[in-house]
């Protein structure tokens, strides 16, 4: 099984086709993931294991709204080595959360303009 970047169509019927709640999660997605991805990057550097793990799971919370299984499975997988204070693993396991965050940027970009 695949792992899905967007799941609009399961987003939208749970969202009962409400294209303005879209655009105000997408919204606080936009504003609050650099930031918490700003953050991560603040606690490996200090290395705050604890701190890793929260910023992780709200990545998770977040990228989970849209069906992005990608950004959740990467961001779980971070989650868990924080959790376990395995940082090095953390470190590794970043880039790959950042790449499947970029990915689900553009697909929800792309979708948002194509609703509007």
């Amino acid at each position: 099984m695949s792992k899905s970047i967007l799941d609009l169509p399961a987003m939208m019927k749970r969202l009962r086709g409400n294209h303005r709640l879209l655009r105000s999660l997408a919204d606080i997605y936009f504003e609050d993931v650099p930031r918490i991805l700003d953050q991560i990057h603040a606690a490996l550097a200090a290395e705050r294991a604890d701190r890793v793990w929260v910023a992780a799971y709200a990545i998770k919370s977040l990228a989970a709204n849209f069906g992005a299984d990608e950004v959740v499975e990467e961001a779980l997988q971070l989650e868990h080595s924080s959790k376990d204070g395995n940082l090095n693993e953390a470190r590794a396991i970043l880039p790959r959360l950042e790449a499947a965050v970029t990915a689900l940027d553009e697909a929800l970009e792309h979708e948002l303009a194509s609703s509007s």
